[in-house]
């Protein structure tokens, strides 16, 4: 249920990017809004994604998750029924607040959850169908279905499939009963909120045909600077966000997890853009035909392959396959045309390597993580993809304004951030698998 509340998300945001020229046409072909509903919307999910985190573990990750998912389908509401421009962008922002709650509390009610090992592993090749692949999985049902409803309407389906989770995640999930005995981390959180919206907003400006590129370097620039206070911030206080469990045993390997997560999810951003003249041009039950086939072969690589595979060979025998099919899947982008067969190569390679890929990259950063700590790491490891994807929107965007599968450079710059995450994923990721630390063990860090 976890999983299908995150794909609620993905799938809100593939829609937005479907019905952007829809809801210009009927409000106003003058008004720059639609463009800023996107990126709006981006900048603060990417932004308050930590903050979403260090809640989940202070209140509940249950507790957020139904929040979070209460507050995303009364904001759906809100926008289904705005008259006007203004109403219609705050709704969509506000809803960037609640997806905040929503993405972290899901991973982290997985990790918490999830400590027998065949178990976890299960389940983390589960939820890398949404992680890593629902960016792209969501476009095949979000073009296709959206682009033949009215913008309304298609509101009204994300919240019939927001209450859909929250029923279900009422019902269904539990949560461990443990909470982290630290405070909220007022001055953490606003060093991060801050400075993870610098950077996205000068990942906008180098999107916008108009952007100012003074400005966008000078935010990026604050981008860096305010991560690097935060930071310095976390070591010297005892209200950890983040780096209560930044160190130890297990820090090498997390952070080549991350790495090659960050820019995997750099790789799917152009990989989704580039698509989207081809998801135009199929119809519907072709497009479902591609995400039925993405999904189950994403599933043979999680759960048959990864999860079987993952304690008997280590992590690195199989990230590394997996992340060098996936680059083989974006070169044979090359190879899309207007039929669906004609994607068929490709789409088998990318969601069957990145399936592999997947289940190693979350267990492996979530390993030997307690339960009152999840929700934390899970906002640290989803700001990190979600920067990842927006680079690589901001890379296509800088390099081209042309959206199309038949540009080598870009593939081949997404390919290549696949062989290097190989590549660093290979040589950081020693395994194998830490063991999840019991909730009782957990020590605050005292007072620098």
């Amino acid at each position: 249920m976890a999983t299908f509340a995150q794909l609620v998300v993905l799938l809100n945001t593939a829609s937005a990017l479907a019905l952007l020229p829809d809801i210009a046409r009927d409000l106003s072909s003058s008004w720059d809004g639609p463009a800023w509903l996107s990126a709006g919307y981006a900048m603060v999910f990417g932004a308050l994604l930590l903050v979403g985190g260090h809640l989940a573990d202070l209140v509940g990750r249950r507790t957020t998750l139904l929040i979070g998912l209460t507050g995303f389908a009364v904001t759906a509401v809100a926008g289904a029924l705005s008259t006007g421009t203004d109403a219609l962008l705050w709704s969509h922002v506000l809803r960037g607040v609640f997806a905040a709650l929503i993405v972290p509390a899901s991973l982290g009610l997985v990790t918490a959850l999830f400590t027998e090992p065949d178990e976890r592993r299960n389940a983390f090749g589960i939820y890398s169908v949404a992680g890593l692949g629902g960016s792209a999985l969501t476009l095949f049902i979000a073009f296709p279905l959206f682009l033949t409803l009215n913008w309304r309407v298609s509101l009204y389906v994300t919240v019939l499939l927001a209450l859909l989770a929250l029923i279900g995640a009422a019902t269904l999930v539990r949560d461990q009963p443990g909470r982290t005995p630290s405070r909220f981390d007022a001055p953490g959180a606003l060093l991060s909120t801050f400075g993870a919206a610098a950077l996205l907003y000068g990942f906008v400006q180098f999107q916008a045909d108009d952007g100012d590129a003074s400005l966008a370097y000078s935010a990026v620039l604050r981008g860096i600077l305010l991560p690097a206070a935060f930071a310095w911030q976390q070591s010297r206080t005892a209200n950890w966000i983040l780096l209560a469990y930044a160190t130890g045993t297990g820090t090498r390997d997390m952070f080549g997890a991350s790495l090659a997560l960050f820019l995997t999810a750099l790789a799917l951003g152009t990989v989704v853009r580039l698509l989207g003249p081809f998801l135009m041009s199929v119809e519907l039950p072709a497009s479902l035909a591609v995400f039925v086939l993405m999904t189950g072969q994403f599933l043979v690589g999680s759960r048959v392959v990864s999860a079987r595979l993952l304690p008997h060979i280590g992590p690195r025998a199989l990230l590394l396959p997996g992340l060098l099919l996936a680059a083989v899947g974006v070169l044979l982008i090359r190879l899309v045309e207007g039929s669906v067969v004609s994607a068929f190569p490709s789409m088998i390679c990318l969601s069957l390597g990145l399936g592999m890929a997947g289940t190693v990259i979350y267990s492996t950063i979530t390993d030997g993580i307690a339960a009152h700590d999840s929700g934390g790491l899970a906002g640290f490891v989803m700001a990190s993809q979600h920067m990842g994807n927006d680079l690589g929107v901001a890379l296509l965007y800088g390099t081209t304004s042309r959206l199309s599968g038949d540009n080598p450079a870009l593939l081949h710059t997404a390919a290549a951030a696949l062989l290097v995450a190989a590549l660093l994923g290979g040589l950081l990721i020693k395994g194998p698998a830490r063991s999840v630390a019991p909730a009782e063990t957990w020590a605050a860090p005292t007072q620098s």
